[in-house]
């Protein structure tokens, strides 16, 4: 009998820093929630790693308005030894959502092995159905390549200026790199949570108030 969906992406996460070379086909939305880090959430879904996943805060007042466009950032490390990919992200909070790099739309975001993405992409959710103020919450769906779907909810930031002067998330201050070992520890301490069992899940707030 297989185990369940939970089980299965759980034990994934926890096999992470081997660096199984097996890699998941499958396109069924499997999520695995790390605990909430405050301004960001993580999750690890097969051999990926979505690390630093937040809405940014508004730069002027206090309100992402309905119709209006959000900026999304994200990291993105690859465990498997075969190259990955974003491919395509969509939100019930928005119309739509863009995948860039700096300013411009792309197509996909690549995730090659052993390697985290380079930097420079993020979202854009186009069309907000409703306000967004810091401290709520949207669902995204991130479809990859190889590894499976992953629904996950991600908190709007607060703005820098209010925000605590320790850090809520301190995983990830630099991009991993070359192969293997050097430049993955910030994986590692995610797998290291992610044995700590899943967070409860929580009323989530598409919108403001």
């Amino acid at each position: 009998m297989n185990p369940p969906v939970k089980t299965r992406t759980a034990a994934a996460a926890l096999l992470l820093p081997l660096a199984l070379t097996a890699c998941g086909s499958g396109k069924d939305p499997l999520t695995y929630q790390d605990r909430d880090q405050g301004d960001s959430a993580q999750a690890v879904v097969d051999q990926v790693a979505v690390l630093n996943l937040r809405v940014l805060p508004p730069r002027d007042g206090d309100v992402l308005p309905t119709g209006g466009d959000a900026r999304v950032a994200l990291t993105l490390v690859n465990e498997d030894d075969e190259d990955d990919a974003l491919l395509s992200v969509t939100s019930p909070a928005a119309a739509s959502v863009a995948i860039v790099k700096d300013t411009a739309p792309v197509a996909s975001v690549p995730i090659p092995a052993r390697r985290t993405a380079e930097e420079g992409y993020s979202l854009v959710l186009r069309g907000l159905t409703a306000d967004l103020r810091p401290g709520t919450y949207v669902t995204l769906r991130l479809v990859f390549q190889n590894a499976p779907a992953l629904e996950q909810r991600v908190p709007v930031s607060t703005p820098a200026e209010v925000r605590p002067r320790a850090s809520a998330n301190p995983l990830v201050n630099e991009p991993a790199h070359g192969g293997g070992g050097e430049g993955h520890d910030e994986v590692e301490n995610v797998v290291e949570k992610a044995g700590e069992g899943h967070s409860e899940d929580g009323a989530t707030e598409e919108g403001g108030h």
